[in-house]
Formats: C-alpha cells, structure tokens, sequence
C-alpha cells in the first residue's frame, strides 16, 4: 500500500511539471451523474477522504477517472479505519476503477492481502462528574471515573464473522450484566462492598452473525438495541443471550430479538423501520417477562411486566441541524395494590451543528427532554432486574426519585480534537412528579469528559 502511495505521489508530481496532458489524454470524464460522486461523499462525511478536489464536492465540474483513482486510493488507505457500510462503498469504487488503479501501480490483490480479516474497535472514555442530591436528602457527590470498551470482529467468511467485547467494569456476585453501565471510579472499584466481587476485566459480549439467505442471523451474547434513542434500553451498555434476525424487505428493515436480558427476564422484540429522503420512522413491540421469580407481582398483574408499544421519527432539516422524537407506553396490568404511576415515557431531542464528528475542530450542541413513569420500566426508571433476594423493581432504587413518575433535560456541549478524539460538557436535571415532600426533589449534575475511538 505505501509503495502504491509513493507512485501515486509521483504521478501527480510528474503532471504538476508537465500539466494535465496525460491525465487529459489517457482518462475521460466521469458523467455527472455518475453514482460514485455519492459514493465518494459518504466516504468525505466519514472522513476517509479529505475531499481537497474542491470540484468534486461543490458540483460545479465533472473530474477525470484518474482523479477519481486518486481518490479511491486514499479511500483504500483508509479501508481498515471504515465501517462495514464505508468498506462496501470502498469495494465498490475499487471495482469500478480497477483499470485507473492498475495503472497507477496499486494493484488490487495487493490490497486484498493487506486486509487484515480482524478488526478492533471501541472507546476509552473518561469523565469527572459533579451531582447534587441535596433536595432528596442525600446531599452532593464529586467524583471522576473511566471506562475501557473493546470490540473485537474476525471475519470468518463472506457470509460470517465472530464478534466479542471486553471491557473494565465491577460486577456483584451471582450476577451477569448488572454494572455493564458504571464506570470504575478512580482510586476504587464502584459498587464494591463486602457481599461483592470486583472484576477489572469482563467479557460481556460474543457472538457470532452468518447470512440465511435474505436474513442476517446473530446468536450469543449481544447488544439489546430497541428503537432510536435507547429509551427502554442502553445499548452501549447492555446485553441479552438469544439471537436477533435482521432483514430487509421493500425498504423496511425488519429485527427481530429473542431471548434472556440479564438473569431473571425473557425478552422478545419485533420493530419496522423506513427512510424517505430526510425522514425516518419505526415502530416495534417488545415484551419483557420474568422467568425466576414473582419479583414484580407487586407491581404487576402477571410475570410480564413490560408489553411495550413504540414509535420514532426523525427529521433531517439541514446539514447542521436533526431533530427526533421515540414514544413508548408499557401495556402490561398493573397488580391491585400497585399505587398511582404512569406507564409511559417519551423523549425528544435535538443535535445542532456538526452531525457527525470526524475531524478536529467539528462541535455540536444536543439538547434532550424526556419523561418517564414509574412503572414504564425505562432507562431512567429503575432496571434493577437482579433477583439478588433484596431488590424488587421499585423498591431497590437509590432514591425515591427512581421509583416514582420523573423527567429531566439534558444538554451537551461535544468539540472533536481530532478524527478519533472528542470532549464534551454536559448539565442535567431530573424532577420528580409525584412529590410526597420537601427532601423528595430529584437532582442534577455537571460533567466533563474526554472520549477516545479505538
């Protein structure tokens, strides 16, 4: 790959003494209307190629096949850097420009012997964090933590791959994911006490995704995604034993996840998605069920305690500015002695300026509103679904906040630093609706933080 770099160096060292003769006399135009333009340009967005050619991004003029090699070839440079959407662009491209290629000396089983079959990814993210608790009786909380996450993915074949990821976390003991989501606070394992294990290095997700015909399978311990905004669910965070089925038909795109979330908690999820132009939408049903115990017959009528209906839309109105919205509502009866509580929970947001960040100097503010009711089973309501003999769903929650109806906002502050580097600042607040007295007022904090993309 260097040397094919260095030839192509000194070609356009050779046409800058010499004008564009030979590029003139040897390649045509690409049409205007040619797809890789397109192809090219979600390449730039995910900074794979830096676009110098002014012409090929502002429209005004076509470009020759040479350079449009030039650019496939810093395409090809970058190919290990690329996600598996930007590395099928790059193939692409590479297909139709083979003969360009060829003749600037990078040879195309060149490249495909220097593509490594693994492929590493996650973040390094570390952050320090200012709470205040005073209204809810605690009182205010100062601490910083990090947090290492690392995926791994090796191709097998065409058709298949395995994937895991291991990542520092604590964990208490008989448990499986319940600390997914914590950072490891400096100077001392969070969560630890004398009933818990701490473990500096977990592995909390492998499986393995192959192709049945139209559909991708994956099976083993996976990513819980549910709709847009992680509403019920943090993906980043946490995982569930089954296998999911992903498609696509007629512009739909179908999952579907069955499964164990967690130790006690059988889970089962259908959702339709679509684009059309700017916008896009979904909706999905997802049913959680409790598979160990009667834990939550407190608060519920039966063992399935979320029977969720949701719905997502979103809106790309410019290139600086997106807005979107996820509704969800937990259909599952209530127990009779269950008290007052909603059953829903909703969040809107959003994200102004750079959309995506990929080079130093990208910044965007994202400003979110979300309500949750106590018994809508969120992510901001409680989901400690630990059957540990001590906690129950309501009850086990850090404060009163958590076990009762509950909204907040937040807004974030993100400036990169560089392609792989960015830092944040982020305030939020969360009230509490159901209000029984003075000490009972929910909380808010200040953050600061730095996250690395490996």
């Amino acid at each position: 790959m260097k040397k094919g770099l260095i030839i192509v160096c000194l070609f356009m060292f050779v046409l800058g003494l010499g004008g564009t003769a030979l590029a003139a006399g040897n390649f045509v135009d690409v049409p205007a209307n040619h797809w890789a333009y397109a192809s090219v340009q979600k390449l730039a967005k995910a900074g794979l190629v830096d676009g110098e050619s002014s012409r090929l991004f502002s429209g005004e003029k076509t470009i020759t096949r040479y350079e449009m090699a030039i650019i496939v070839a810093k395409a090809m440079d970058n190919y290990n850097k690329a996600d598996d959407a930007n590395k099928a662009e790059i193939m692409k491209l590479v297909a139709e420009f083979a003969k360009e290629l060829d003749k600037l000396g990078l040879r195309i089983a060149a490249l495909e012997k220097n593509q490594s079959p693994i492929s590493f990814g996650g973040s390094m993210d570390v952050r320090y964090t200012a709470q205040d608790f005073t209204k809810d009786g605690v009182g205010s909380d100062a601490k910083g933590q990090y947090r290492l996450r690392l995926n791994m993915t090796d191709k097998l074949d065409d058709a298949s791959s395995l994937g895991f990821r291991i990542l520092t976390s604590t964990g208490r003991k008989g448990t499986k994911y319940p600390y997914a989501s914590s950072f490891t606070k400096f100077g001392a394992t969070e969560g630890y006490s004398k009933s818990d294990t701490p473990v500096s290095i977990a592995l909390d997700r492998v499986f393995v995704t192959t192709k049945l015909g139209q559909i991708n399978a994956t099976v083993g311990a996976q990513a819980l995604k549910i709709g847009t905004t992680d509403a019920v669910v943090d993906s980043d965070a946490y995982s569930f034993d089954g296998v999911k089925l992903e498609s696509s038909l007629g512009g739909v795109n179908l999952v579907s996840n069955v499964g164990r979330f967690q130790t006690n908690a059988d889970v089962f999820s259908l959702e339709a998605s679509a684009k059309t132009g700017p916008i896009g939408y979904g909706v999905g049903y997802l049913t959680f069920t409790d598979n160990a115990s009667s834990n939550y017959t407190t608060y519920y009528a039966d063992k399935t305690f979320a029977k969720y209906i949701l719905a997502n839309a979103s809106y790309a109105a410019s290139k600086s500015l997106s807005v979107g919205a996820e509704f969800v509502k937990n259909q599952a009866s209530l127990a009779a002695s269950a008290g007052a509580g909603s059953k829903q929970a909703e969040i809107v947001y959003a994200l102004i300026g750079d959309q995506k960040l990929v080079k130093r100097g990208d910044s965007n503010w994202k400003v979110s509103y979300y309500k949750a009711g106590k018994y809508a089973v969120t992510r901001w309501s409680n989901w400690d679904l630990v059957d540990d003999g001590a906690s129950t769903l309501g009850t086990a929650a850090a404060n009163a906040l958590e076990s009762k109806d509950m909204k907040g906002y937040n807004i974030k502050y993100s400036y990169a630093l560089g392609s792989k580097l960015s830092g944040y600042l982020m305030y939020e607040k969360i009230t509490d609706d159901q209000v029984t007295s003075t000490s009972d007022g929910g909380y808010s904090f200040f953050r600061v933080g730095l996250s690395a993309k490996i």
